[in-house]
């Protein structure tokens, strides 16, 4: 999972790193739930792929299905 949630990094840039590099405890996130896996869907059917929870910031910006209760 790190691998895919850090942006390769410079030495430099590494030392000024925001909470906005890692999906660490504490740091900001930025995710979406998708309601299908679009690794196992048909390329023609992604676009019917929708999202059931999106947050920004670490916050919870749209949810829906099994994460309604959770909406803003």
């Amino acid at each position: 999972m790190r691998a895919g949630t850090v942006r390769p990094l410079s030495c430099a840039y590494q030392a000024k790193r925001s909470k906005r590099d890692a999906l660490e405890v504490g740091e900001l996130a930025d995710l979406a739930v998708l309601d299908k896996d679009y690794m196992q869907v048909p390329i023609d059917e992604i676009g019917t792929i929708g999202s059931v929870l999106t947050m920004v910031d670490g916050k919870i910006k749209y949810a829906a299905g099994p994460y309604g209760s959770l909406a803003p």
